[in-house]
């Protein structure tokens, strides 16, 4: 992963760095959050983002039993699919031959998607630099291309 970084809000932009822009089109002015860590400040490439999914798959970075664990459903606040484990939103259907594991994003103009079709290995990241909530829209169609139904979606969360 070689264009993947913490951001450091005091430093320069580093080289091929987008900026944020608002749905407007203006630019995203910087704010107190911005030197947060973890859900914040990380950024990536799709291509970065594909190699530490499938180091995931690999098995080189985690047991198969602490998967297990990150996968598990913990929230059961309401009755359905959508569900939490530890760090991923999830979507367990009964049969649960086609179980999703994911986690959408936006901070500071940008969006993110990302599903992780386990059963299949298949993997899906949209990642935008405009705040717009029309990218979790495209999800429904690519699922349908993909082979994964069009059932109870995720929004943006």
């Amino acid at each position: 992963m070689t264009h993947t970084f913490v951001a450091d809000p005091t430093a320069a932009p580093r080289t091929g760095q987008t900026v944020s822009h608002l749905s407007n089109w203006r630019a995203e002015a910087d704010n107190s959050f911005d030197g947060v860590t973890g859900d914040k400040g990380i950024y990536s490439t799709v291509r970065d983002m594909l190699k530490w999914d499938q180091a995931i798959y690999s098995g080189k970075l985690f047991k198969p039993e602490t998967l297990a664990e990150a996968y598990r459903p913990y929230s059961n606040e309401k009755p359905g699919v959508r569900n939490y484990g530890l760090g991923w939103r999830l979507m367990n259907y009964p049969d649960s031959s086609r179980n999703i594991v994911y986690h959408n994003g936006w901070w500071h103009g940008n969006n993110t998607v990302f599903y992780r079709f386990v059963q299949d290995t298949t993997t899906l990241v949209i990642l935008g630099n405009r705040y717009n909530r029309g990218i979790y829209q495209v999800v429904r169609p690519l699922r349908q291309i993909l082979g994964h139904g069009d059932g109870e979606e995720a929004g943006e969360e």
